[in-house]
């Protein structure tokens, strides 16, 4: 009676751990609130030139590709992770008129 106990038990506890319900895959990092986003734009692009050349910007590029020609062409030190922050709070902030 008490190896049958113990394979109740064992089947028991396979039986609830087989419908547990599977680990929760992390999620993606949240993006980075708006302040931030303009703090580090500012400090990445005010290397090279003063905000009000972002600002007063009146010519047809659209963002993305300035921020590819600062990244690739001029050196601006932005990650991956940085670059579709950046060209969306562009695109919010100074929008093409």
């Amino acid at each position: 009676m008490r190896y049958s106990a113990s394979v109740v038990l064992m089947l028991l506890a396979l039986g609830v751990v087989s419908c547990s319900k599977p680990a929760a895959t992390p999620a993606a990092p949240a993006p980075a609130p708006a302040a931030d986003v303009k703090k580090v734009l500012e400090e990445t692009c005010t290397q090279c030139h003063k905000l009000t050349r972002i600002q007063e910007y009146k010519g047809s590029e659209d963002w993305a590709a300035i921020v590819d020609r600062m990244i690739n062409v001029n050196g601006a030190k932005v990650t991956p992770e940085q670059v579709p922050q950046f060209v969306a709070y562009l695109e919010k902030t100074f929008p093409k008129k």
